[in-house]
């Protein structure tokens, strides 16, 4: 069974990361018409980066002998988040127009935070799953730390502060990736 659970969420993952490479290109291709966002190139390279670590965790759930309809339907659900978010973050370039990446930001900001937000959420919820009834200690942290990046996600898309959602926007990065480094050892 997880044979085919993998193959399934490896595709959803596949096309997400497809948005994110096929957006990047484009913006290098359209280079000189390109106003560039270090925060929203932040984003970016997040995305694939949650994405690259959400794939690689799927080697620690097939030791699962048994599946349940529940278990795969809150996978599936985290790999559709992951899809959305990796779309939703990557700006179309159109070609004779200039690309604004702050503005793409800017405008989207909102449903972007959001959808990174859903991811942490989902993460919890996938943690619980493993937990079982008695949780250890790494998990209680791992779920603080999380609960975390939801209020950094949040904040980095709906605060009124530019200032304060890219201090956000640099603390989520970094705190998703002390969480994998910290999880992996």
């Amino acid at each position: 069974m997880f044979e085919h659970v993998q193959l399934l969420l490896s595709f959803v993952y596949a096309l997400a990361l497809t948005h994110i490479l096929a957006s990047a290109t484009e913006l290098v291709l359209a280079r000189d018409r390109v106003r560039f966002s270090g925060i929203h190139a932040l984003w970016m390279v997040t995305a694939v980066f949650l994405l690259v670590s959400n794939w690689m965790a799927l080697y620690a759930i097939s030791r699962i002998q048994d599946w349940s309809v529940p278990q795969v339907a809150l996978l599936f659900a985290t790999a559709v988040a992951q899809y959305f978010t990796c779309s939703l973050v990557s700006p179309r370039v159109v070609h004779a127009h200039e690309t604004d990446m702050a503005a793409f930001h800017e405008r989207h900001r909102g449903v972007i935070s959001i959808s990174f937000a859903s991811l942490s959420l989902m993460a919890i919820a996938l943690n619980l799953t493993e937990a079982g009834p008695s949780p250890a200690p790494r998990w209680w942290i791992t779920t603080a730390l999380l609960l975390g990046t939801i209020a950094l996600a949040l904040t980095s898309g709906l605060a009124a502060s530019a200032a304060l959602r890219r201090v956000s926007g640099v603390a989520f990065f970094a705190v998703m990736v002390w969480i994998a480094v910290w999880f992996r050892v």
